[in-house]
């Protein structure tokens, strides 16, 4: 029973092939380092900037291709044109907070600098 384990292990009752004095590997190693395929070069940057630009263009028309802005605004309904200006809006005026408190903070330092 230790020898049948053992011819297991071994693999098919195939003996051992010699190490090759180029490689110092084994007959079966070397076969299988000769059945790889050769390794392909790395692509460039600007090939797969390439690459990814076709699949994006190819991705788009299956969707029916680019929108343009005037082409979306024309299917958007009076209440989404509606909550977009009220959007447009609130943008505005919390982008106007920040410089608003600027100056409220030069003036409160000029106002303390002037007591002293």
């Amino acid at each position: 029973k230790m020898e049948e384990a053992r011819i297991i292990v071994v693999g098919a009752n195939e003996p051992a092939s010699p190490a090759s004095p180029e490689t110092g590997k084994s007959g079966r190693e070397d076969d299988a380092i000769a059945d790889l395929q050769p390794i392909a070069a790395e692509e460039t940057a600007q090939e797969k900037a390439a690459r990814l630009a076709k699949e994006r263009s190819e991705n788009l028309k299956e969707w029916g291709g680019k929108a343009s802005l005037g082409a979306l605004f024309s299917l958007a309904t009076c209440t989404e044109k509606l909550v977009l200006l009220i959007g447009i809006i609130g943008a505005m005026g919390h982008g106007a907070g920040q410089p608003l408190l600027c100056l409220m903070f030069g003036d409160l330092m000029d106002g303390m600098g002037s007591t002293m």
